[in-house]
């Protein structure tokens, strides 16, 4: 494990406790920290954030000048206990600057008429599970989507570009984005396992 991995583990596993039943969580109180915590997260320049909504749903558009106004990516992230949009800018942000795609990413939302869906996460979290689920509930549904894994890695390794691996897996990001927007992405009738796409 690099360095890099070692830290990002130690301060993830630095803010977990275990769940008691006889100890409930405060969740109104730890996404309102969360938030708190975000709160001085800087996007890219250039990106401008405009509240929207889509389909009824409230939600935010991260635009960049030199992006085509045509394409935008949906990031939809569980934000049950902790995550949200504002808590995401950083990445969205990143996708918008760097990918060439405007994002949004809605505050609530259901896939009802939604493009392909691509999944990510790590075989090592406990939301993997649930991505599980999804994709198989997806592609019951006869909607295309994919499913990435990666082991090893901490929950959305992807938001953290100091790591090797979500550097590589960007780029994969890219090319689902891509394929969506061009009609070619097909789904996957099992998960594709990214040390075996591209190490």
């Amino acid at each position: 494990m690099s360095f890099m991995h070692s830290m990002v583990f130690y301060f993830c596993k630095k803010g977990k406790r275990r769940y008691s039943p006889d100890e409930p969580q405060d969740y109104p109180a730890k996404r309102t920290a969360e938030v708190r915590q975000n709160r001085f997260v800087r996007i890219p320049k250039q990106v401008r954030i405009i509240e929207t909504v889509l389909g009824g749903v409230p939600a935010e558009l991260l635009r960049h000048p030199k992006n085509p106004t045509d394409r935008i990516a949906l990031y939809l992230h569980g934000g049950f206990v902790v995550g949200s949009v504002k808590t995401r800018r950083m990445f969205t942000g990143y996708i918008a600057s760097k990918l060439g795609y405007n994002a949004a990413a809605p505050y609530y939302g259901n896939f009802t008429g939604c493009p392909p869906i691509c999944l990510w996460a790590s075989e090592s979290e406990a939301l993997r599970d649930d991505s599980l689920i999804l994709f198989e509930k997806l592609k019951q549904a006869g909607h295309p989507c994919k499913l990435y894994l990666r082991d090893g890695m901490v929950h959305t390794w992807l938001v953290i570009p100091c790591i090797p691996e979500a550097r590589r897996d960007l780029k994969t990001v890219k090319s689902c984005l891509d394929a969506a927007i061009d009609g070619t992405l097909c789904g996957e009738p099992t998960a594709i396992h990214l040390e075996d796409h591209h190490g």
